[in-house]
């Protein structure tokens, strides 16, 4: 009798490889969806940008007094929003968290769905469902952000890719979707240089050739619309001053957060909150980041596997000189090749044969990866993150109530204060310094300034309360609540009292 030492998964059929990780990334995302949470931060604006749509007003920044032209946020997730609300009758919070959580869901079978023409059942199941499983991805999935529609439009040119793209009419629906993508988020132009080079290494040249025609022509108005507008765009973020220092920084940042995507933010902990555990932290850090690395360039050595290390290492290669990091946010729609690097990576020492291996190394990567999800999900993590953010948005909501005086809010994250204020006031982001500051309240008649330095770890003291304590004849305070602090901005000599 032969003894089967393989995990009890292993003989699970190619539907159940596919079936089983949608169903997991469904329920782990709507264990993490709090329905009535508005958009944050850069989901904030895209709400703005959508409503604007909505409303026929173009493609504007209604939330600037100037109510100006965007050309920041490319515009297919904004459009795709518009046209949510559209159909909901009016923003829909809700709505726009299931529109998430669907593209992120759908995402994770059309990873399945490539995993299983290339692997055992079981491996690709089990890799899949450490993709669903992803703390990162996860938390993502029914974020009011462009992730969850860019991780499904990705994934669909991924597998077109593979499995379509092999003459010129193929190529042309390839071009729509390469297109798309970076019309969801720019960084997408990199995915569209991936699966060129990988079509042209497979001597697909009519179906490349009318792929990058299409993508080129889709991408062109968007292009156009950023010249025309001439300001607030990405490109103009990027900086050639201190760029060996950037590429630095930028490299010890991904290096911690890759490793942290697999199992957790323990890294992030370990160099952020605890810095005398940084030592420890970062040669984990460098430890598994390795492993991704490594398995990287052996999948762009393998002809089938070659989009999983090219579409990261590419990837990676534009973020390391793009001036954020959004707090390792650009990652999340990396974590499928992420996982792919690390598997194969462990598999190195051994070689890539025998399926037992294959399927023990991928339950591992599991095992890994649902733990803090579960930790998450059982402490309501997501409940004491909207606490944090709770006097902020009283704030908002109090200076939405007011009718007088009329003027704009100065608040770092403009969009999000104008939506959480009802949509009844203008906002402003303040500049880099005191004299400027002075200059817009000025020019606008900015009516409040909301002070909340504390909002984001190691932010350090901002602008605006800088301004506050150099110039507190121009404002009174008129709203209190732990940290955050809402000044009225007082008429040059008026009273400061009260």
């Amino acid at each position: 009798m032969v003894h089967d030492d393989s995990p009890p998964v292993a003989r699970i059929p190619r539907i159940l490889a596919i079936a089983t990780p949608t169903v997991l990334a469904l329920l782990f995302g709507l264990a993490q969806t709090r329905w009535d949470d508005p958009p944050r931060l850069d989901g904030a604006g895209y709400a703005v940008l959508a409503e604007s749509l909505r409303t026929g007003r173009g493609y504007r920044a209604l939330d600037h007094p100037d109510t100006p032209l965007h050309a920041h946020f490319p515009p297919l997730y904004p459009v795709a929003l518009a046209t949510l609300w559209t159909l909901t009758g009016g923003p829909s919070h809700a709505a726009a968290h299931g529109f998430s959580l669907v593209c992120s869901t759908a995402a994770v079978s059309l990873f399945a769905v490539w995993l299983v023409r290339r692997v055992e059942s079981p491996v690709a199941g089990l890799l899949a469902a450490a993709v669903a499983a992803d703390w990162a991805w996860s938390r993502q999935a029914p974020s009011i952000q462009s992730e969850p529609l860019f991780a499904l439009l990705s994934q669909s040119a991924v597998l077109v890719a593979d499995r379509r793209a092999r003459g010129f009419r193929h190529g042309l629906g390839l071009g729509l979707l390469l297109a798309a993508c970076v019309l969801t988020r720019q960084v997408g132009v990199m995915l569209a240089v991936a699966v060129w080079l990988d079509g042209l290494a497979r001597r697909r040249f009519a179906a490349m050739a009318a792929a990058a025609v299409v993508t080129g022509l889709g991408v062109l108005p968007w292009v156009i619309w950023q010249i025309v507008v001439g300001r607030d765009t990405q490109i103009a973020l990027f900086r050639t001053d201190r760029l060996p220092e950037l590429v630095y920084e930028q490299a010890r940042f991904y290096l911690a957060r890759i490793a942290d995507l697999l199992v957790g933010p323990f890294v992030e902990v370990g160099t952020v909150f605890k810095p005398e555990y940084t030592g420890p932290a970062m040669l984990w850090a460098s430890v598994a980041t390795g492993v991704v690395l490594a398995g990287w360039l052996a999948c762009v050595r393998r002809p089938t596997w070659r989009l999983a290390g090219t579409i990261p290492l590419l990837t990676l290669a534009l973020l390391l000189v793009w001036p954020f990091t959004e707090a390792g946010r650009f990652l999340v729609p990396l974590t499928p090749w992420v996982l792919v690097g690390a598997w194969t990576g462990l598999l190195i020492p051994t070689g890539t044969g025998g399926g037992r291996g294959r399927t023990w190394v991928a339950l591992a990567l599991l095992c890994a990866s649902a733990p803090f999800t579960a930790y998450s999900i059982v402490t309501r993590r997501l409940d004491a993150q909207a606490a944090r953010q709770a006097d902020f948005d009283a704030a908002c909501r109090w200076i939405g109530a007011q009718t007088e005086p009329t003027g704009p809010m100065l608040v770092p994250q403009a969009g999000e204060a104008y939506w959480l204020a009802g949509r009844s006031r203008k906002a402003l982001a303040p500049p880099a310094t005191v004299e400027q500051i002075a200059d817009v309240i000025d020019r606008y008649g900015v009516a409040f300034l909301i002070v909340d330095d504390d909002r984001y770890v190691g932010a350090g003291p901002g602008p605006l309360g800088q301004f506050v304590a150099e110039h507190p004849e121009r404002v009174r305070l008129v709203f209190r609540q732990d940290s955050v602090a809402v000044y009225r901005v007082e008429p040059v000599g008026g009273s400061s009292s009260g």
